[in-house]
């Protein structure tokens, strides 16, 4: 039996309440924080932030994703991601890799992670219980740090500091994760903990910290008409200290059209940026994506703007899957 399959019904009440009850729960929660690498991008690719995720989209997915974050500020931090992951029905596996290039100001963050998760089928759906390893390699250009008490005039460069370097300074880490989704024919959700226990990495004499963080994710089908679907989702970003919060409304038209708006924050002191997202399916292979994220706080004239870009291509019926190939009768041979 696979347990990729997805299942066509439709929506139950019960989820509806469920769904509408947390969604008022997180929206009266006062917290604030701001991960590292930030993307509004979850809800359309669950993968990089759920290693369990891989294979649900029932094809080879790969994600090709750009963001560039609080686009007036110098030094400001942007990403490029890409992803694959696909199902192995013939072993119920979902297995995947990615890299990442991340700059923020004087740091750079590259990263190579590879996944592998067992699904299962429990409650009436699938339950996927996965895993993540990966390599960072952490940069420092000393060259862009300039200290309060450093001498940068007549051609001189000191930042008379004893820790901070003047040059270009790289170091190696790891990074793991810990990972549950579960996914039925309205309903998808996923947990995630990321480095734990919290660790260092040491680039020449400065160590920086990788904290420890979870993150959750939610999302509800609602079917309005029979080619429009309404799907709402929550995003929960801790670092066990403070909590941030996305609120996603998302409709499909057809299954080939998108449009949606993101809230994130939930109280005065969190509000963070109102987003508006744009989508097309081109073909049954290609989907492109744009995101757009206005600041909404009080610092908003210092950070507006944010913008993300996403391709998704899916491959199907392809022998990496583990499926027989497809059956051709030739009438040459029959009777």
């Amino acid at each position: 039996m696979t347990y990729f399959s997805q299942i066509t019904i439709s929506a139950k009440g019960n989820w509806l309440v469920l769904m509408t009850t947390f969604l008022w729960v997180m929206a009266t929660i006062t917290s604030s924080a701001q991960q590292w690498n930030q993307s509004s991008f979850v809800p359309l690719n669950p993968y990089r932030e759920h290693a369990a995720y891989a294979g649900f989209d029932q094809s080879i997915a790969t994600h090709l994703h750009f963001r560039n974050q609080w686009v007036s500020l110098p030094g400001s931090p942007r990403f490029l991601y890409a992803g694959l992951h696909l199902p192995l029905y013939a072993y119920n596996i979902g297995t995947g890799f990615d890299l990442q290039s991340a700059g923020d100001g004087v740091l750079l963050f590259r990263t190579l992670r590879a996944s592998a998760s067992r699904v299962m089928a429990v409650a009436g759906g699938s339950l996927a219980v996965g895993g993540r390893l990966g390599l960072l390699q952490l940069g420092i250009d000393g060259n862009a740090i300039r200290t309060p008490g450093g001498n940068y005039e007549n051609g001189n460069f000191d930042h008379n500091d004893p820790i901070l370097g003047e040059g270009k300074y790289t170091a190696t880490g790891f990074l793991w994760e810990a990972s549950l989704f579960y996914r039925n024919a309205s309903f998808q959700g996923g947990i995630s903990v990321m480095d734990v226990p919290k660790h260092p990495v040491e680039v020449d004499l400065t160590r920086f910290g990788l904290n420890s963080h979870a993150m959750a994710f939610f999302q509800y089908s609602l079917p309005l008409t029979q080619n429009v679907h309404f799907q709402p989702s929550v995003v929960v970003r801790t670092d066990l200290n403070k909590i941030q919060t996305e609120i996603h409304a998302l409709t499909r038209i057809n299954g080939n059209i998108f449009g949606g708006v993101m809230l994130r924050g939930n109280s005065s002191s969190s509000w963070d940026a109102l987003g508006f997202c744009a989508g097309h399916r081109i073909n049954r292979r290609y989907t492109v994506f744009y995101q757009y994220d206005a600041g909404i706080s009080s610092l908003k004239r210092s950070h507006e703007g944010s913008h993300e870009l996403m391709l998704r291509i899916n491959f199907y019926n392809l022998p990496a899957t583990g499926l027989p190939p497809k059956i051709i009768y030739n009438p040459r041979f029959l009777e």
